[in-house]
């Protein structure tokens, strides 16, 4: 599994988009380097409770995203 910090760029979040789904991508906070959660499917959104987005679990940051 590679291991990636998200940085927010726009290649970063289309490769998540791209890649996380399959299973082999790890996505971590820059800050402190936790496992970020990646809400991007109805089901994601229905498990967790949240918007589509990728968020920190130490509320470092958050970004959500229309999918419509």
């Amino acid at each position: 599994m590679e291991r990636i910090v998200y940085d927010g760029s726009l290649k970063t979040k289309m490769r998540i988009f791209d890649e996380y789904g399959n299973g082999q991508l790890k996505v971590v906070c820059p800050k402190c380097n936790d496992d970020l959660l990646i809400v991007l499917t109805p089901a994601d959104v229905a498990k967790h409770g949240k918007a589509p987005g990728i968020y920190c679990p130490n509320g470092h940051f958050w970004t959500q995203f229309n999918l419509r």
